[in-house]
């Protein structure tokens, strides 16, 4: 045997590996790339997922708060049928149901007062009808009262006041006659509580 094909080591341990050493060329990319994949995973397959529940969970509550409204609608309805079945003629009292008919008021007010002048406020309350009308003079105010009076839905006619007025509050230069008209309609005797 040569000499130069001996080993030179005197002790041989065997559970002993040499250490590599690390290269930081490969090492600190390889990192910085498992640190972003890790990034990436919770924010695409974590976070935007639970973004995407709570807006379907806010979604469902509006609903929810939508569906409970249209619930309680319906549940008000045997509260809507009671009203409507009060103004009935079967539902209504007495004295509701003695009360002049409120369209004939209205087109009473459309057919003999309405041309005649200008209505500036009318009430009704019961079976009176009280109307502030503005005329040319008191000749259209006397006219207008005896048209009314001729009605068959009215029982008793009276002018309450009647003044001279300046125009100009109605956008005209020469004077003219406001007038209050107290209208006592006939009661609504035609119908019946059967």
């Amino acid at each position: 045997m040569k000499r130069g094909n001996l080993p030179v080591k005197r002790s041989i341990n065997l559970a002993a590996t040499e250490e590599k050493a690390v290269n930081f060329k490969v090492g600190i990319p390889a990192i910085i790339l498992i640190i972003l994949a890790a990034f990436a995973f919770g924010k695409f397959a974590v976070a935007d997922r639970l973004v995407a529940v709570s807006r379907a969970e806010a979604q469902a509550a509006a609903l929810q708060t939508e569906l409970n409204a249209a619930y309680d609608k319906l549940n008000s309805f045997g509260e809507l049928t009671e009203i409507y079945a009060h103004y009935t003629y079967s539902g209504m009292t007495k004295d509701e149901i003695s009360r002049a008919d409120r369209g004939s008021a209205i087109e009473l007010l459309r057919r003999i007062v309405l041309p005649s002048g200008q209505v500036s406020s009318w009430t009704l309350s019961g079976n009176v009808l009280t109307v502030n009308i503005y005329c040319d003079d008191l000749r259209v105010v006397n006219r207008t009262v005896q048209n009314i009076e001729a009605d068959d839905h009215v029982n008793f006619c009276t002018v309450n006041t009647a003044a001279t007025t300046d125009r100009n509050n109605y956008g005209y230069t020469d004077g003219g006659v406001t007038a209050r008209i107290t209208i006592y309609l006939n009661p609504n005797e035609e119908v019946t509580r059967p």
